[in-house]
């Protein structure tokens, strides 16, 4: 087998490869799943309630604290 065969080969290969990527994720995780709507609903949700109790006169300590948690785990990780 020459080079430009086995070259041609891996090329059809990943090109297989991709449509078959591409078909899995629209089985597993296209807008047509009910996961994929529960992933939705489940980072909506938390926005709309923190919208309506958040304490307005907290807000930028409540932030803070958040961002410093999520700098301390970054330089943990």
């Amino acid at each position: 087998m020459s080079v430009d065969e086995l070259y041609y080969q891996i090329y059809e290969l990943k090109e297989r490869l991709g449509i078959l990527q591409e078909e899995y994720w629209h089985q597993t995780s296209g807008p047509d799943t009910w996961y994929f709507w529960f992933n939705i609903v489940s980072v909506i949700i938390p926005f709309v309630l923190l919208y309506f109790f958040l304490d307005r006169g907290r807000v930028f300590e409540i932030g803070f604290y958040g961002f410093a948690i999520h700098v301390m785990w970054s330089n943990v990780v």
